[in-house]
């Protein structure tokens, strides 16, 4: 066969990848390097439902595959509801009382008497 005059292919390359097959490579080395950097079995949000898609429980939304969750997960949507829940915690968490200023106790030193007066009275005079 000719490959030679086929629009962007050269001997031996195999032919021209169509369009379809193009974007379905891309979507699946994206979905690997998501899998890389992201654990799904750390992620709260992520579930498996009974019907075999998967969900996501913060924004309620369906998948068909791992890799349609996690190009949702790095949407705007689901960014913009874990910004939403994030507030909503601070805003519902018990405020925490700061911690109150450690008063220093003074220390008084008991002042000991160094000496003791006591009155002698001499028996023989009769004064004290």
């Amino acid at each position: 066969m000719d490959f030679q005059h086929r629009a962007g292919g050269k001997t031996g390359s195999g032919g021209v990848a169509s369009f379809s097959e193009s974007n379905r490579d891309r979507r699946e080395r994206l979905r690997q390097l998501a899998l890389e950097t992201i654990d799904l079995n750390k992620d709260p949000y992520f579930m498996k439902n009974h019907l075999g898609s998967y969900e996501c429980k913060l924004c309620l939304t369906l998948h068909n595959n791992e890799g349609s969750y996690l190009a949702h997960t790095q949407g705007k949507k689901h960014q913009q509801n874990l910004a939403r829940r994030a507030a909503k915690e601070a805003k519902d968490a018990p405020a925490q009382p700061q911690p109150e200023w450690a008063v220093k106790l003074k220390i008084f030193f008991k002042i000991l008497e160094l000496h003791k007066l006591c009155t002698l009275n001499d028996i023989d005079e009769g004064t004290s």
